[in-house]
């Protein structure tokens, strides 16, 4: 079983803090239930098994851009209120790049 790499995590970490989200909620995520999911650019999408959250793959575009914002954007959800879909993880498995929201 490949272990994920998380991206700036200790930031996400403090999100999911303040919005009570334990740190283990992707734990029983299964990534054979991937589905084209209307994404930007077809995507693969799809639901956690509690239906709580939704994991997308990330284009390298929006990886690398999300790695350069990640720090204003969660501070701007963590302090204001905003319409911004909150992500509460950015990571690599199978090499491939994901959030979480």
């Amino acid at each position: 079983k490949e272990e994920a790499k998380f991206f700036t995590d200790e930031l996400w970490q403090a999100l999911r803090q303040k919005f009570n989200i334990p740190s283990d909620f992707l734990h029983k995520f299964s990534f054979k239930s991937f589905s084209d999911g209307g994404g930007k650019g077809g995507s693969l999408m799809a639901r956690t098994t509690d239906g709580k959250f939704i994991v997308k793959e990330m284009s390298d575009g929006d990886h690398a851009s999300l790695l350069k914002l990640s720090k204003p954007l969660i501070e701007k959800m963590m302090t204001a209120s905003t319409l911004i879909v909150r992500f509460f993880a950015h990571f690599e498995i199978h090499g491939k790049k994901y959030v979480a929201m």
